[in-house]
């Protein structure tokens, strides 16, 4: 996570207008990773460009400058909101614009970014995101701010470095590993080091002392004796450039180095953290658990137990096995990675969790959850006050939590369940599905979306819906915007050509859809491309809804 210590701040001129005064952070994220950030009071938000990139370019000196921002959201002098990529509008005056203590957040999974109002999509870039990406503003006059900013993420392609703690009281020289062939650094805090010259900078002016690493996963000595008194963080540089930062150390007078910030171990051990520590399990079915400040835990290989402990910020990767992982008291972010996973967020904070390879078991925390199964058939169950969960690829389970939820089934036969909470928005994805809405009977106001037609092809049987709702203050909601190719005035008049109802004599209707229209008849079994089952209480629920779904009345139940 960033805070405040992690930014360049740059102030140009006193003057107001674009390209005087931004920040660019010197931490980020290669892989998963997310910018939040919070409106500040009055107009004091007003005018102001918060993104992501890869290099400064918030601080260009002309008026168009800031809009390079690789990703960025735009709060506008007027009070509305726009969405800027490399200089492209792709958002303009978002519903609603935005107003003070609204929580925006950029976020990328894979190579996907996605761009959040106060827990709720507003756009899915099309840009496919690799590089390392950093925070980067710009702001237009005096007086202007943000709150809030943090910043997570996850180096996924760096070396991961090891100390090993046995050898730390016999001499000044210590051990130290990497996952890959590339040198090891031990540099003072302090020094700004962001490429390979930089640390090699640090080690010329005698703050920092290096050692190469020639075969991964060995014990290489590395010599401390010429360092002063301090605070250090071990480094660790790949054949490809990657940089990745184990820990924060600590000398002593003698230049002795203590690394009991890094327990490393090789086979099935128990682990017990204390403060903000890198826990490695290794190889083994080890038990770890972490302390009471920000920990960064590796279960290894094994069927590894890991509990995140009391402390805030704890970042969790499973490892290849069976793992059964416990989420802490606060925010957590926890990567399942192979195997068979048990997962279970916390009790406090928020809690992102990647489920990974395998078939999973997620259970969300109770605050704001992030959930992706991943690969496999996995069983995920949201947690507390806002859910977004993802089932990944695979015959999934799922099953929204007490409040408001946002469900992608994504590719396979998922069954989902709205949860017993308020609305939900469910999107089955590829795949014959099964879906139910908000509180378990449909009886709330809950969206089913389409994408593609593929999401529901006739060939495959179609999705189903139970106890859709129709019935009164409450209307659940077919969005079949992305699909339907059609002119919103000619399917207001001739809905037969694109969209037919047929209840079955029982308790379900049939709702046949032909993506693209036909030039004449009625939409059926023979001519049309998707088809979604919706099941009622009965055969006379089933007759009324029928009618009311060819009755052209689109905005009620389609769109």
């Amino acid at each position: 996570m960033v805070n405040g210590n992690d930014f360049t701040c740059i102030n140009l001129t006193a003057n107001s207008g674009w390209g005087n005064a931004g920040s660019f952070s010197n931490q980020g994220f290669k892989g998963n990773g997310a910018l939040t950030f919070t409106a500040a009071a009055g107009t004091s938000s007003q005018g102001v460009v918060i993104g992501l990139s890869n290099s400064n370019v918030g601080l260009d000196r002309d008026d168009s400058g800031y809009k390079n921002i690789a990703y960025a959201i735009y709060l506008d002098a007027d009070g509305t909101l726009d969405i800027y990529e490399q200089g492209n509008e792709k958002v303009s005056n978002f519903n609603g614009g935005f107003a003070e203590n609204d929580i925006f957040k950029i976020e990328r999974i894979g190579t996907e970014v996605e761009y959040y109002k106060n827990n709720m999509l507003i756009y899915t870039s099309t840009v496919v995101s690799t590089e390392a990406l950093n925070f980067d503003s710009a702001f237009s006059a005096e007086g202007q701010k943000i709150n809030n900013v943090q910043l997570f993420g996850v180096d996924g392609t760096a070396p991961v470095t090891q100390m090993n703690s046995a050898k730390v009281l016999e001499s000044a020289i210590i051990s130290v590993k990497s996952s890959e062939v590339g040198t090891a650094y031990l540099i003072k805090e302090g020094e700004n080091i962001s490429t390979l010259d930089k640390l090699e900078m640090a080690v010329r002016k005698n703050t920092g002392a290096k050692v190469t690493i020639n075969i991964a996963n060995t014990t290489q000595n590395l010599d401390t004796s010429g360092l002063v008194e301090g605070a250090y963080k071990l480094y660790a540089i790949d054949a490809a450039g990657n940089i990745s930062i184990a820990a924060n150390i600590t000398t002593s007078t003698n230049g002795i180095v203590n690394t009991t910030q890094i327990i490393n171990v090789t086979t099935g051990n128990t682990l017990n953290g204390t403060s903000s520590e890198t826990l490695i399990g290794g190889a083994g079915d080890d038990t770890i658990n972490g302390g009471t400040g920000h920990d960064t835990i590796y279960g290894g290989t094994g069927n590894d137990i890991i509990n995140s402990g009391t402390g805030c910020n704890t970042i969790i990767y499973g490892g290849a096995g069976d793992d059964n992982i416990n989420g802490g008291d606060s925010y957590n972010i926890i990567y399942g990675d192979a195997g068979d996973d048990i997962i279970k967020g916390g009790t406090g904070g928020n809690t992102i969790i990647y489920g990974g390879a395998g078939n999973d078991n997620i259970n969300g925390g109770s605050s704001f959850n992030i959930l992706h199964g991943g690969t496999g058939n996995d069983n995920i169950n949201g947690g507390g006050s806002f859910n977004v969960l993802h089932g990944g690829a695979g015959n999934d389970n799922i099953n929204g939590g007490d409040s408001y939820n946002i469900i992608y089934g994504d590719a396979g036969d998922d069954i989902i369940k709205g949860g017993t909470g308020g609305n939900a928005i469910i999107y089955g994805g590829a795949g014959a599905d099964t879906l139910t809405g908000g509180l378990g009977l449909g009886s709330s106001n809950d969206v089913f979306l389409y994408g593609a037609v593929t999401d529901s092809t006739i060939a495959s049987g179609g999705d189903t819906i139970t106890n859709f709702h129709f019935i009164g203050s409450t209307v659940d909601r077919l969005n079949l915007k992305d699909v339907m190719d059609f002119n919103t005035s000619d399917i207001a008049t001739n809905l037969a050509k694109y969209i037919h109802a047929e209840a079955d004599g029982d308790n379900n209707v049939k709702l046949y859809i032909k993506h693209d229209g036909l030039e004449s008849g009625t939409v059926g079994s023979s001519t049309a491309d998707m088809l979604i089952n919706l099941t009622v209480t009965n055969a006379a629920n089933a007759n009324a809804l029928a009618a009311l779904l060819n009755d052209n009345n689109l905005n009620e139940y389609y769109f």
